[in-house]
């Protein structure tokens, strides 16, 4: 239910994609979280191909089949998938970035005419620098402070995670039943729970999580340290149309980012739409991909 290819990009870096949902659909160009990978997409495919959708997930630079790239930004990739949706034939589509994916996705809003870039969803998406982080749980308060303060620490906690999924001797069913037991452990809500016991969704993170450590851990923690940072571009200046979907259970990423995103665009007039929903920052893209979908095509 996807095929891999790589893409030469002017440059000469390969750039990793893969396709899910119908044959020839209504292009969307699928930005992974973090960490994840283009196969962060596989979950969509069902849904996608029912609604006659075709989806197109990359890797972001030094990710599972794409070469790494210094000093790369979010203008930077959004400029890959420019060069990708022409490359296909594609003169209008739509992009969706979730969690990590979003700001890489207000990026392509931002610097693909609107005449092109039909309309740009936003799912859970990381915010601007220092926003949010009051309403965040205590982990991940802690992550970007580390990120910040303590890249070292980042650059270890990727290291474990790359061994944890990389290890011969760890099966997928020993890995899936230790997590389940961790979150067992943990106050966590019924909605993530249920995520937990989606053995699909639990696979994708799986195998997402192998290609996102497949290059090492340089681009886990460049990507890390580019949320902490200035965006490089001003969110008030898009144009085109903006969904953003926000979990009100979310404590990794939580509302208040998307109702920051919704005011920046609202004040300086932009076409923008919030949708709050009763979920988890797992449970939210699991749970509405057909709205999302739906709302997308209006």
């Amino acid at each position: 239910d996807g095929e891999s290819g790589v893409l030469t990009l002017p440059d000469g870096r390969h750039l990793g994609c893969v396709t899910y949902g119908a044959e020839k659909g209504h292009p969307i160009f699928y930005l992974h979280g973090y960490p994840g990978s283009r196969l962060g997409a596989s979950v969509w495919h069902d849904t996608a191909r029912s609604m006659g959708v075709s989806i197109f997930s990359m890797d972001r630079p030094g990710i599972g089949l794409s070469d790494p790239q210094p000093n790369r930004s979010f203008l930077s990739h959004a400029h890959d998938i420019k060069v990708l949706a022409k490359y296909l034939g594609y003169e209008k589509y739509h992009v969706i970035g979730t969690s990590g994916g979003g700001p890489y996705a207000l990026a392509c809003a931002h610097s693909h005419s609107p005449s092109h870039l039909l309309s740009t969803t936003i799912i859970s998406g990381v915010g601007q620098a220092g926003v949010g982080t009051h309403a965040m749980s205590r982990g991940s308060r802690l992550g970007f402070w580390a990120l910040e303060n303590a890249p070292w620490a980042i650059r270890v906690m990727g290291e474990l995670w790359k061994w944890l999924v990389e290890n011969p001797r760890l099966t997928d069913d020993r890995i899936l039943n230790f997590m389940r037991h961790r979150q067992k452990q943990l106050v966590v809500p019924q909605a993530d729970r249920d995520v937990f016991a989606d053995e699909a969704m639990m696979r994708m993170l799986l195998a997402s999580w192998r290609q996102h450590f497949r290059q090492g851990t340089d681009a886990f923690l460049q990507d890390g340290r580019l949320y902490t940072q200035p965006m490089g571009f001003d969110v008030a200046q898009i144009r085109g149309p903006v969904r953003l979907w926000y979990g009100k259970l979310d404590v990794n990423v939580p509302a208040v980012i998307g109702e920051d995103y919704e005011r920046i665009l609202k004040s300086a007039g932009g076409d923008v739409k919030l949708h709050l929903e009763h979920e988890t920052h797992l449970s939210l893209g699991m749970n509405c991909r057909r709205r999302v979908l739906e709302d997308l095509l209006l």
